[in-house]
């Protein structure tokens, strides 16, 4: 995955978070966090993902 995807999945995680379409904010997150784990940015967006599992009380 090359940087520019995971910059329009990120927009996309938080449309959807905005939205409140819990399971596919933390889908696209993941989907990032899977190819670029160790970025300053992943800190935050780990979080939502877990965030957005405890929102679906998973």
């Amino acid at each position: 995955m090359e940087k520019s995807e995971a910059r329009k999945l990120i927009m996309q995680a938080r449309a959807a978070w905005d939205a409140e379409e819990w399971l596919r904010a933390a889908e696209l997150y993941e989907r990032v966090l899977a190819h670029f784990p160790d970025l300053k940015a992943g800190a935050v967006w780990w979080y939502d993902a877990a965030l957005a599992h405890k929102f679906l009380r998973n």
